[in-house]
């Protein structure tokens, strides 16, 4: 079978359209089309996150005479190719036309307005979006446009400047995080500069991210992806006994530096998907929420996740993504490719502001997978305990003590030192790797010094 993209077969074949047989051949006919199977997941990611939004997968479907008309057209469908069309389905055959861009768009839209009640939680209509530049995450590191989304032919690259060159280039990149995160990754400790830089003082250090008021912005995003050039710049200053600038200190890259399986409630769309509430350890009156994805499957969907705070916390503040370039420009992608091997931990320092209860839930957490068979969304909530951090799993614990030991080089807090320290002995009982093993004794002797 001869297929491609204007192929009228294709869209009826994602919105489950066709007879069984013809779908199945059009499966085996794009089964070794990288590209249609990606423009297929597209229009599945889509439909689904529009059919959850309005809140019926009925009023979204094709009617027969709106298929035929697809069909006779033979080409793209456009708004008036369907006949007769209600109000409420006129949104479905424009996905044919949406650019990759546009489909993240329609997907912030839905993501927002499909939160689910809770007893214990207001109904929240409008999320905000957490809006990080794609430059942002790769301060400091070149890029050459064409190899980050062809990325068998890319080389090392010298560190020229700390941001795109064009917003071409950045939107470039931004697709290569989107679609390639795993590779992004691993391009982004390539191409890390081995020049060391060093702080003068305090005057140049960063400055945590601004609290966020529960009261105002009850939602958030949370952002999957990071680079992974911390660990490389750290470690070359502290091998020169020099503490790192703070610029080169990204919390997030550094609580990434390993792979977490915990914590982990469910599995959706392949991904396994977990969060958890505990007290901080460098602050008793604060909260740590911890997010965690990881795909230990062959199945690669797209995947976006939402948190939703209660109305009894007071504020919360994401740890890392320090933002240092103007909001203008290419956002990084909120939705994944989240590739088989691939995960991502992210963390909330959070202000209850009252004593909470037992059983509180705290937070919901919104996981949408899309493109794959077993496609979900699901939001689950996550209940206030009083979990001590040294009662929580190893994984946590690792992850904990990477967010210190960063916050203690970035801002510079004598307190975190010990607290790290802490941390680390937390671990000692644990059997840990031999890597894991040898990155915990570099922290160890870097708070030593």
């Amino acid at each position: 079978m001869k297929i491609d993209e204007n192929d009228p077969r294709l869209t009826a074949y994602a919105f489950g359209e066709l007879p069984q047989k013809e779908a199945e051949a059009v499966r085996l006919a794009i089964k070794s089309k990288p590209e249609l199977r990606k423009y297929v997941n597209e229009l599945v990611a889509l439909n689904d996150l529009l059919a959850s939004g309005f809140g019926s997968n009925d009023s979204l479907k094709l009617h027969p005479d709106q298929r035929a008309a697809i069909h006779q057209a033979g080409k793209v469908p456009v708004a008036d190719n369907i006949t007769s069309m209600r109000q409420s389905a006129w949104k479905r055959p424009l996905t044919v036309i949406l650019s990759a861009a546009a489909v993240l768009t329609a997907c912030f839209v839905i993501l927002n307005n499909a939160l689910i009640h809770d007893d214990n939680m207001d109904l929240v209509d409008v999320q905000t979006i957490e809006d990080i530049p794609a430059s942002d995450l790769v301060a400091r590191v070149s890029e050459n446009p064409s190899d980050w989304t062809e990325n068998e032919q890319s080389k090392p690259a010298e560190v020229t400047s700390s941001q795109p060159s064009s917003e071409g280039e950045a939107m470039t990149v931004a697709r290569g995080m989107e679609l390639q995160p795993r590779e992004f990754r691993d391009e982004i400790q390539k191409r890390a500069t081995d020049r060391v830089r060093h702080s003068d003082g305090d005057e140049n250090l960063e400055k945590p991210n601004e609290w966020r008021m529960v009261s105002n912005d009850p939602s958030t995003r949370v952002p999957l992806v990071s680079g992974n050039a911390s660990w490389k710049w750290v470690t070359q200053a502290l091998q020169a006994g020099l503490r790192p600038i703070s610029q080169d200190v990204r919390v997030e890259e550094l609580i990434n530096h390993f792979s977490y399986d915990q914590p982990k409630d469910f599995i959706i769309g392949g991904i396994d998907a977990g969060a958890e509430l505990l007290h901080s350890p460098w602050d008793e009156g604060k909260l740590i929420a911890l997010v965690n994805l990881r795909n230990n499957s062959d199945e690669e969907p797209m995947v976006e996740v939402g948190l939703t705070f209660g109305h009894q916390i007071n504020a919360y503040r994401l740890l890392g993504y320090n933002q240092t370039s103007a909001a203008k420009g290419v956002i990084a992608p909120t939705m994944i490719k989240m590739q088989s091997g691939y995960g991502q931990m992210v963390m909330y320092e959070v202000d209850p502001g009252m004593e909470l209860e037992e059983g509180h839930k705290a937070l919901l957490v919104h996981v949408n997978a899309s493109g794959v068979e077993d496609a979900d969304h699901r939001s689950f909530g996550v209940e206030y305990a009083k979990r001590d951090w040294r009662n929580a799993s190893k994984d946590v614990r690792l992850a904990l003590t990477m967010a210190a030991w960063a916050q203690c080089l970035k801002f510079n807090i004598p307190d975190d030192r010990e607290v790290t320290l802490e941390l680390l002995d937390s671990l000692k009982e644990d059997e840990l790797d031999e890597e894991t093993q040898k990155s915990l004794n570099v922290i160890r002797n870097s708070l030593q010094k």
